[in-house]
């Protein structure tokens, strides 16, 4: 497992979903399941991604 300096990775305290984005990702951090769900805003937690994530929603470290 190493860091990706380059990524971070997402995920949803509350439901779990996750995903990757570019370090430089200035979107909204609110989880969109939840939102669409429920309904509430969940803030979903940011730290670097690391090699073996793997995430449920988007993977930007795949993208070409």
């Amino acid at each position: 497992m190493s860091e990706q300096p380059e990524f971070d990775y997402f995920e949803c305290p509350e439901c779990g979903f996750s995903s990757v984005q570019k370090a430089s990702f200035s979107g909204s951090d609110l989880c969109p399941l939840c939102a669409g769900d429920s309904g509430h805003d969940v803030e979903m937690k940011r730290r670097t991604a690391r090699s073996d994530d793997k995430p449920e929603g988007k993977d930007a470290r795949k993208a070409p």
